[in-house]
């Protein structure tokens, strides 16, 4: 007779599973904490160079965070233990920074993006961009804010294809 290891037991996977999920949940809940309470009114736009250096550190950021989940998924799926909130959780920081980096933008030069004026505005915009919904209320209409939507367009192809490819591989 095989006695079943303490960690192969369905009670202990379920376990595994709500503290991971757990994790997940009070960890996107402190970001978003973050994105909506994070003093950004004096900050000074018109330090362009100081201001695109720090867009572009977090552009790298956010893409370094996401392939360091993915390699993370991959070595876990090898070994079936793969968990998919890593992935989750780095994507939506992704999709944070993008939607401060709006709210930034159209609070220093409301007439670069229109129709946007809260935060809540800006992670909206931000999520139409990433699902490719755009419903056409918030736009950009300045050549900055037109900028930050491209790159934000190639950084979805790049960065989270990479992660639904990997999170369909796992899958398999």
């Amino acid at each position: 007779m095989t006695q079943e290891s303490p960690d192969s037991s369905p009670h202990a996977s379920r376990r595994v599973a709500l503290r991971a999920g757990i994790r997940a949940v009070l960890l996107l809940g402190s970001v978003t904490a973050l994105f909506l309470l994070l003093p950004v009114s004096g900050l000074n736009m018109q330090r362009t160079l100081l201001v695109t250096v720090v867009f572009l550190v977090g552009v790298a950021g956010a893409a370094a965070l996401i392939v360091w989940q993915v390699m993370n998924y991959r070595r876990a799926s090898l070994s079936g233990r793969a968990r998919a909130q890593g992935l989750l959780v780095a994507l939506y920081v992704a999709v944070l920074f993008f939607a401060l980096t709006y709210y930034v933008l159209a609070t220093a030069y409301p007439q670069e993006i229109a129709g946007l004026s809260t935060r809540l505005d800006a992670l909206y915009f931000s999520l139409t961009i990433v699902s490719t919904v755009g419903f056409g209320d918030i736009y950009g209409a300045g050549q900055a804010a037109r900028a930050i939507v491209s790159l934000q367009i190639a950084f979805n192809f790049l960065f989270v294809s990479l992660a639904v490819a990997a999170a369909r591989a796992g899958v398999r």
